[in-house]
């Protein structure tokens, strides 16, 4: 929120001549809206996985009819299979039968019927698979990340592509990719 302080001069005069003058701060605070965010635990799920999503990050907006922030009264989840919740809890759980990337969609409200939205893709993995464990000895470790490492920067189709490097399934080895490994380092399936 940007606010404007102003010093506003009251300068009195009568009709002797005799005058007197006093200042007092004003603070203008502008209307603006309420802005949506969310986060979910834990952040690579598998299917059937209870996953929590948390918006008290959203945060209310400033009302001029209210003269004060204009709380969030209502959460709307659209979690693109088909399930859309609406709820004034700022906390909710959903799991996912499938595995694929979700766009999970959340539309905040304000007590003064504004709105905001944010949406995030969230890749939900089959529980037999775990793609973090590269090599496929079933434990994750340093060998893991030193595989992913070796072919870090390569894309699809390059000459040193090793498609078990593409941990998150976006076509390159990347960061993201060695994180998800060291996310799991020490679990053994």
């Amino acid at each position: 929120m940007e606010s404007n302080q102003y010093i506003i001069t009251l300068n009195v005069t009568d009709n002797e001549g005799l005058w007197s003058t006093t200042s007092k701060p004003i603070t203008i605070t502008p209307e603006f809206g309420p802005t949506a965010n969310f986060t979910w635990t834990p952040t690579t799920p598998t299917i059937n996985q209870t996953i929590t999503f948390d918006a008290s990050n959203s945060q209310p907006g400033w009302s001029k009819t209210l003269g004060d922030y204009s709380p969030i009264t209502n959460y709307n989840w659209n979690f693109s299979d088909g399930t859309t919740i609406n709820t004034p809890n700022q906390t909710i759980t959903h799991n996912y039968t499938q595995p694929a990337n979700y766009t999970v969609t959340l539309t905040i409200t304000d007590s003064v019927g504004r709105t905001d939205a944010i949406s995030a893709t969230i890749q939900v993995f089959n529980v037999t698979e775990h793609p973090w464990d590269v090599n496929g000895d079933s434990k994750v470790d340093i060998k893991d990340i030193l595989l992913v490492a070796k072919h870090y920067g390569t894309q699809e189709g390059d000459p040193d592509w090793d498609p078990r490097c593409d941990v998150n399934g976006d076509s390159k080895v990347d960061i993201k990719d060695i994180l998800l490994v060291a996310k799991h380092y020490g679990e053994t399936y």
